[in-house]
């Protein structure tokens, strides 16, 4: 592959309007003021398994790296970032509500116009603090954390200590089945599906919010296993050994390397913490896409191939993207920057960059990455490219993905290990992996590729090597 381009993460969740925003951002008057500058090599690309990559040159993440850097070795700006991170995060979520809320009251073109600026506005924002730099400072962190610590300590320090909110969920899904009798077990669970909908919205619009029968069917999952309060007392025993653990590791530390294992212990938190808060905003601000498309009469899904600027065109003008266009978009599509702008590129343009960033990949019978979680299991292989396909996963299979999320957590815990091609000490993966028991293997760069489903393997998470047998 060109060395002008450098693989920064694949999703296969993601859509053309997501990875558009992400591209966008960069070039914002929000990012030049924190930055000192924008970045312009950027590209996303749809890629041949379907998930959705984003690439930038060399050039501009060595710059983005020095950034992240500098926040991280300073007392002073580390603090300020988080004081700016919590800012924005009420900012994100208190704008996706107030724009959700008068979404359907909007009938004109120019009032849906001006709530979708706002909002981009507040996504901008939060996107570059929450969503890119404190991912990039945990995964700074991580890296800092293993060079001087053993592998279980590392493992201590970049587990939180604290529930994120979808961690909660599952503890008060708990607590409502211990409940008796029954009728204020099915009260309890109407008030907490409105509570918790929001956890699978990765994205606008795609997927849809978690339903009352999705609880129901958790709940009744948890009832026929017995294991309500074991799980329960097991689940808080977990964060307790984490915040004991981590204490005492950090007493035994140095003084000069507190800081470090403190702002990457926070990092472990935060890192899923913002991953709660996109998804409440992005879920709050469904009715405005949904009150836009009706605009458009268009349906909602296709305006995930729109661009925003071409949303925003749309309101004003009317003017809809060609059908044949649509249909070149859902086949394949790279996002480039040209000129300051975003641009889409589909057919032959596409196929060239396409083998450009895949040119001299190799595909074997095992792979190698970073132990999440330690143990040695068994299994058939099942490969999930994104959450629909789930429910192929069944008790003891191999779940093998590009990176996991919080819709993942009821097929993992079926599974009897996990390994994805994304992801370090402080991915999703790895923490659920930890706070289960089961074997996690991270970061393999390609496993989806090489193992398809159905296939014997081996996960051995305490050599961090996955093979076929």
């Amino acid at each position: 592959m060109s060395s002008k381009w450098v693989k920064m993460w694949e999703r296969g969740e993601y859509n053309l309007y997501k990875m558009e925003s992400v591209t966008t951002l960069f070039l914002s008057p929000y990012t030049r003021s924190v930055l000192g500058r924008n970045l312009r090599g950027l590209a996303a690309v749809q890629m041949q398994n379907g998930a959705h990559a984003f690439y930038i040159t060399s050039r501009d993440l060595a710059f983005f790296n020095k950034f992240i850097s500098q926040i991280f070795h300073s007392e002073k700006k580390f603090a300020e970032f988080i004081a700016g991170y919590k800012k924005l995060k009420k900012e994100f979520i208190t704008t996706s509500q107030k724009v959700g809320q008068k979404a359907t009251q909007m009938r004109q073109p120019q009032d849906l116009l001006s709530a979708l600026k706002q909002l981009l506005i507040a996504d901008a924002r939060y996107m570059l603090i929450g969503q890119w730099s404190f991912f990039y400072l945990a995964e700074l962190a991580e890296e800092k954390v293993k060079k001087i610590l053993s592998a279980d300590e590392a493992r201590i320090v970049l587990t939180p200590e604290y529930m994120s909110q979808i961690r909660q969920e599952r503890e008060q899904l708990l607590r409502i089945a211990l409940l008796k009798p029954a009728r204020p077990r099915a009260q309890r669970l109407r008030q907490h599906a409105k509570n918790f909908a929001w956890i699978p919205c990765i994205n606008i619009l795609d997927p849809q919010p978690w339903s009352l029968s999705f609880f129901q069917r958790e709940l009744n999952a948890v009832l026929k296993s017995g294991q309500a309060k074991k799980e329960l007392q097991s689940l808080r025993k977990t964060f307790s050994d984490n915040h004991k653990a981590f204490n005492i590791l950090w007493r035994r530390s140095k003084a000069k390397t507190r800081t470090l294992l403190r702002h990457a212990h926070e990092l472990s938190f935060i890192k899923d913490d913002r991953d709660d808060a996109r998804r409440q905003a992005y879920f709050y601000a469904t009715p405005l896409y949904r009150a836009i498309a009706r605009s458009l009469r268009i349906a909602a899904l296709d305006l995930l191939l729109y661009t925003n600027q071409e949303i925003q065109r749309a309101l004003q003008t009317g003017k809809l993207l060609a059908l044949s266009e649509l249909g070149r978009r859902r086949v394949g599509y790279v996002l480039l920057i040209k000129k300051g702008k975003v641009v889409v590129k589909t057919g032959q343009e596409y196929k060239k960059f396409l083998a450009l960033i895949t040119a001299g990949q190799v595909i074997g019978h095992e792979v190698k990455g970073l132990v999440a979680a330690p143990g040695l299991v068994v299994g058939r292989a099942k490969i999930i490219p994104s959450a629909r396909f789930l429910s192929k996963v069944k008790r003891g299979d191999i779940l093998i993905t590009t990176a996991t999320h919080p819709d993942y957590l009821p097929a993992m815990r079926l599974a009897a290990a996990f390994v994805t091609d994304e992801g370090g000490l402080t991915s999703h993966a790895a923490i659920v992996a930890r706070e289960m028991g089961k074997p996690c293997i991270v970061g393999t760069k390609n496993a989806t590729k090489v193992f398809k489903d159905g296939d014997i393997i081996e996960v051995d998470a305490n050599k961090g090597i996955v093979r076929k047998i």
